[in-house]
């Protein structure tokens, strides 16, 4: 062998070499990229699940609607009561301006 063919084999070796180093650090790249992309994926997923934790938080408790609902029970109760307490005092309310009214006619009449 020459000295040509010695030259040439260590440039086809060094161009292959050249050429796997360059898809090795492209590749490197490429995964850099996709763990970054990952990295920020991840990264607005924990915001969202510390925002969602934050709002349930806030709701109240199972116990706290069950009192809530005895509570307002209770009020409607209160209510209605108030409502039938309140009927008789409207009709003798009623007869009174009708009285009222019946009176005032008959006065005029009679000046």
């Amino acid at each position: 062998m020459e000295v040509k063919d010695y030259i040439a084999a260590i440039t086809l070796l060094l161009t292959l070499g050249n050429l796997l180093w360059t898809r090795h650090v492209s590749n490197q790249d490429k995964s850099k990229s996709a763990v970054d992309n990952l990295a920020g994926e991840l990264n607005k997923q924990q915001s969202r699940l510390v925002h969602i934790e934050t709002q349930l938080q806030a709701l109240p408790s199972k116990e706290s609607v069950h009192k809530l609902e005895l509570a307002v029970a209770k009020v409607e109760g209160s209510m209605n009561t108030m409502a039938e307490t309140i009927k008789p005092v409207t009709a003798g309310l009623a007869r009174i301006e009708k009285w009222l009214i019946d009176n005032t006619v008959s006065l005029r009449k009679t000046r």
